[in-house]
């Protein structure tokens, strides 16, 4: 065996290799080092014609595509990292969304048996579907809540590691590189802040 082979690193390359292909339809090209500012990040590259910059995963690695990356000034590439590497740090997106939808799936399967057994029991009505589905519907709310406030804070640790100038024109170019589609706009006003609240967080905060 190579004096360099690290299975550590060798199984956190499989899981993204395997997550990429799940989420992105496409296979890692490799590996490839960003500074950001005096600090030395490693990511795992893709390339593909998608909306994705970037993606910290669930296994303490970051999907970086090269097709929406490479054409990115340094400030803006900074940016992007930096956010990822706040969710890869702390990977409290991923806890959340792994038992955020373990929570609706449970939620879920209840409801589908509580109509199947009023069905059953000839007691099932359009108002029962209804009243099942409001805690389906209040447990995704909080799903999406708990994402919003998670981008609100790597976007709030991005700007306190590289400062407000270097943080405003960085977003102004992701967003102008970004999803212009009609869904993509919908799940950056829903899931994201704009830069400017973001600001006025952290003046609040520190102020």
């Amino acid at each position: 065996m190579s004096p360099n082979y690290n299975p550590v690193e060798f199984f956190k390359y499989v899981l993204t290799w395997i997550y990429a292909i799940f989420t992105k339809r496409t296979t890692l090209q490799g590996k490839k080092e960003i500074t950001l500012l005096n600090e030395t990040i490693q990511v795992y590259t893709f390339d593909k014609d998608c909306p994705a910059f970037a993606q910290a995963t669930p296994f303490g690695t970051i999907l970086w595509n090269l097709s929406k990356t490479e054409s990115l000034s340094p400030r803006a590439q900074q940016l992007l990292l930096s956010h990822e590497l706040s969710h890869k740090n702390r990977n409290i997106i991923w806890k959340t969304i792994l038992w955020g939808l373990l929570a609706i799936l449970l939620l879920v399967l209840y409801n589908i048996f509580q109509l199947a057994l009023g069905i059953v029991l000839g007691r099932a009505s359009p108002m029962i579907l209804v009243e099942l589905l409001w805690p389906f519907i209040l447990s995704f709310t909080g799903f999406l809540i708990a994402l919003r406030i998670e981008e609100s804070i790597a976007d709030y640790h991005t700007l306190q590691r590289l400062g407000e100038k270097h943080f405003i024109e960085g977003y102004r170019e992701l967003l102008g590189d970004g999803d212009g589609t009609f869904v993509g706009q919908i799940q950056r006003k829903v899931l994201y802040n704009h830069p400017k609240q973001t600001i006025r967080l952290y003046d609040f905060l520190n102020s």
